[in-house]
């Protein structure tokens, strides 16, 4: 049996000390965010210089990980590396950084800690892996893999880092399995009869349904998104069949009486800790054995046959990681690149996929249930609605919407079809229904606000958006251009307009590097990841933004905010809010924006096009499409659909209706 081996230095990576915890910050963001790829370092009784060593080895076609015996614990484990570029090149010339370190055994990887806990320290970190561009994909050739200065190993494994192991720096957990390729397991999947929820107690709001086999025909369960914003998890059932559309976290109240801030479900047990609380439902077949840990809910095989992603948003799709890998989780391929750029530039992990990547108004077949995806307009690029054809009766899940934008034509063409095709079931989103004080801009109406601040202002100007919010960033674009200004952006911006672009028209999407007038800033900090660095030769310092403000407009996001300090912007600089108002007046980062804002004497602007249809577009909608039955979700004030009339009705979480009943 031949063996390849790549010796791997951990003494490069010692989590020890605690004098930087800005460098923590820097590398990883807040520790409550990490999602367990780093370990921390338990106690020793080895010498002070005493290094240790792991070796990659190569099995035939599997390659596997030894550790050191004297490092606990012991043993063998595999690592699955992906087929296709979703595969990193490399971890970074030399391997080794910071050398002169005590090497320390990994334990389970890092829990909530604050910045300034004395075992961290991430000096010896210096870059992450490189993850997908937009223009490769799942299905294509495999990459070598360069683990410090020796040469990698190929590996023809469909899937990567199935299980994470501890004391090794994983590689990111994407999927790139092929198209239309499936496991054995998932075909099995196919005979799968029943979901269980398990009974709860009176206080629990996932408290035991009756079986959905004792309704007759396809059903609808409203798993999240009931009277809160996000959320969103509605199980659709037709016999054998069931699929979830989204699954991601809520922005309720009760979310954050649990976990805030630092202090997050463990990395380790996501799933477990979540549901201890009744965050997510209590289903069985949906999520990894890793995920629910050692739990009291117990790990069982898929009996979810698909999920449909509507868009990238978080409140849709952060809970993907804790899924059952063996799940196929169908997206469209803007979305799959929008999350594939996400992961790598941010902490934020989608896990392992079977990844369906599906074409607009193409049917997808899933056993009785086809479904039918179509671009709709939303605050994020790449969002769709969906029509389910059922054995009885056709529903139509509207994903998040809204019908101001530049892509507002596709919204109405997703309409007329559900009004076409006289749905049994609406179930629409309702952000902005009920009290809601927001000005209904358009995009065109956001250009002419910033277009009459940045003429009015002879000094640097400050924006503050969503990175993801492509639209938004190409407006801000064109109004720096026609104020003669250049538009300066962050090194995570950069990266994701670079990945997005190639999705869009020749030279529709501003790229650094490419657009002329557009720039990148670099903050200071002692880390760089692999991805920034084709933005850094020609980035700009703060100092560099100061000395010629006049001539720049500055998006700078909140978490950089301290840039600030060395910006030194003159009093009365325009900073223009263009995001989303604050749900509550109690909103913590509002308010420390604010804090920002007066300390630096900056003139507040707000001009914002929001991602979600108005309440008045709402019910009209509604009373358009002539559903049988209207389920509003997404929303904390559903009552506010009860204009439209007897076809409205407010879903009860957990709750099992029939789709023609």
């Amino acid at each position: 049996m031949v063996r390849e081996e790549v010796p791997l230095d951990r003494s490069g990576l010692p989590l020890t000390g605690g004098q930087r915890p800005q460098e923590f910050r820097d590398l990883f963001g807040p520790p409550h965010e990490l999602v367990g790829d780093v370990g921390v370092a338990g106690e020793t009784d080895r010498g002070p210089t005493e290094r240790t060593r792991l070796t990659l080895q190569r099995r035939g076609d599997a390659p596997w990980v030894s550790e050191n015996p004297c490092i606990p614990p012991s043993r063998d484990r595999p690592i699955q590396t992906a087929r296709g570029p979703h595969l990193p090149a490399r971890f970074g010339s030399g391997g080794v950084a910071h050398a002169d370190h005590p090497a320390l055994a990994f334990e389970d990887p890092v829990p909530p800690l604050l910045p300034d806990h004395p075992e961290i320290d991430v000096g010896g970190l210096v870059s992450v892996a490189p993850g997908p561009t937009s223009r490769q994909k799942d299905c294509g050739p495999t990459r070598g893999v360069d683990l410090g200065s020796k040469t990698g190993c190929q590996a023809d494994d469909p899937s990567m880092l199935r299980r994470r192991g501890r004391g090794v720096a994983s590689l990111p957990r994407q999927s790139t399995s092929r198209p239309g390729r499936s496991t054995g397991r998932h075909r099995a999947l196919e005979d799968v009869r029943a979901i269980s929820v398990s009974a709860r107690g009176p206080d629990k709001p996932f408290q035991g349904e009756p079986s959905p086999g004792g309704v007759k025909g396809p059903t609808i369960r409203f798993l999240g998104g009931v009277h809160e914003i996000g959320g969103n998890k509605i199980l659709v059932e037709d016999g054998p069949d069931r699929i979830l559309f989204d699954f991601g976290p809520s922005f309720s109240p009760h979310v954050e009486e649990f976990y805030v801030d630092y202090l997050q479900p463990r990395s380790t047990c996501r799933a477990k800790d979540l549901l201890e609380f009744d965050l997510i439902p209590r289903l069985t077949g949906l999520y990894s054995r890793e995920a629910l840990g050692d739990g009291e809910f117990p790990y069982a095989s898929p009996e979810v046959h698909a999920i449909f992603l509507s868009h990238a948003h978080a409140d849709h799709a952060a809970y993907l990681d804790i899924i059952d890998p063996d799940i196929p989780v169908y997206v469209g391929e803007g979305t799959r690149t929008l999350l594939s750029a996400i992961e790598t530039s941010t902490r934020t992990k989608y896990g392992t996929h079977p990844w369906r990547v599906f074409s607009d108004r193409e049917p997808i077949r899933v056993g009785n249930l086809e479904v039918v995806p179509y671009p709709v307009d939303h605050s994020i690029p790449f969002a769709y609605g969906f029509l389910v054809h059922a054995s009885e009766g056709t529903l139509a899940y509207t994903g998040d919407f809204r019908h101001h934008g530049p892509r507002a034509a596709d919204t109405h063409a997703f309409f007329d079809a559900v009004a076409r095709e006289k749905v049994d079931a609406l179930l629409i989103e309702g952000t902005r229904a009920g009290p809601d004080p927001r000005k209904n801009f358009t995009e065109a109406g956001v250009r002419s606000a910033v277009d009459r601040v940045l003429n009015a202002s002879p000094e640097l100007a400050l924006a503050c958006t969503y990175p993801r919010d492509i639209d938004r960033l190409r407006t801000l674009y064109s109004a720096a251009i026609a104020a003669d200004r250049e538009l300066v952006v962050s090194t995570r911006t950069a990266h994701l307009l670079a990945q997005v672009a190639p999705r869009f028209g020749r030279g529709e999407i501003p790229v650094p590097g490419e657009a002329p007038g557009l720039q990148v800033h670099i903050r200071k900090k002692r880390v760089s990841y692999l991805w920034e660095r084709p933005f850094l030769d020609e980035a700009l310092p703060s100092e560099d933004v100061r000395r010629n403000g006049r001539k720049y407009l500055l998006a700078l996001d909140l978490a950089h905010f301290p840039e600030l300090i060395d910006l030194r912007p003159p009093k009365g600089c325009p900073f223009l809010h263009s995001m989303s108002e604050p749900f509550s007046e109690d909103d913590v980062d509002d308010r420390v924006m604010h804090n920002w804002i007066d300390h630096f004497g900056l003139e507040f602007h707000q001009m914002h096009a929001s991602g979600h249809a108005s309440g008045p577009e709402l019910l009209e909608i509604i009373r358009a499409t002539g559903a049988r039955t209207v389920y509003p979700i997404h929303t904390v004030h559903p009552e506010a659909f009860e204009k439209v009339g007897p076809s409205v009705h407010p879903p009860e979480l957990g709750k099992v209706y029939r789709l023609t009943g």
